[in-house]
């Protein structure tokens, strides 16, 4: 299997919401990292592979869509699908995902959850201020390229990887 995999993924980031850009399926799929580890291990382990390397380079649960709570599902353009190509390296494809989350970001289509405060003060709401939305969010962004439904290579799930190796010394 070549060097060993290391425990590496979902479980241990910073990040609180992932975005899993669905290629094929022109959607991109929006959750909270820490609900799909809640519900990842009653699923089964996956091995992922790279190509012209030998043995698994990851180690993940192929997670159904719909049983991440509170997931949200965003479709997109299979315009802005054309910027991948199957062939490129994960990085190029990851690159690809961050560049459709990016554009949903600044087209306001992209859910953040927040906690809003309603403005009570008289003053602040005759100056035009109701209520106050403050917060930063970290992202965690995905290509999982086959991930979820509407095309017939599609696998109805979300790989959520817990391992992995990178033997080709990508980033």
């Amino acid at each position: 299997m070549g060097t060993p995999l290391f425990e590496y993924g979902i479980q241990h980031e910073k990040g609180v919401i992932r975005a899993h850009v669905g290629v094929l399926a022109c959607k991109v799929y929006v959750f909270r990292a820490e609900r799909a580890v809640t519900v990842m291990g009653k699923f089964r382990q996956c091995h992922a592979f790279q190509p012209g390397v030998n043995g698994a380079t990851a180690i993940g649960y192929a997670v159904p869509v719909g049983a991440i709570p509170g997931l949200r599902t965003l479709r997109i353009s299979t315009d802005w699908t054309t910027i991948f190509n199957q062939d490129d390296s994960t990085s190029e494809k990851g690159k690809s995902a961050v560049a459709i989350v990016r554009r949903l970001l600044r087209d306001a289509r992209f859910p953040l959850p927040c906690d809003p405060r309603l403005v009570d003060n008289v003053r602040m709401q005759i100056e035009g201020d109701d209520i106050i939305v403050e917060g930063r969010w970290r992202i965690q962004v995905k290509c999982d390229y086959r991930a979820g439904d509407g095309h017939p290579l599609c696998t109805g799930n979300l790989y959520l990887q817990t391992h992995e190796r990178n033997p080709l010394k990508l980033i």
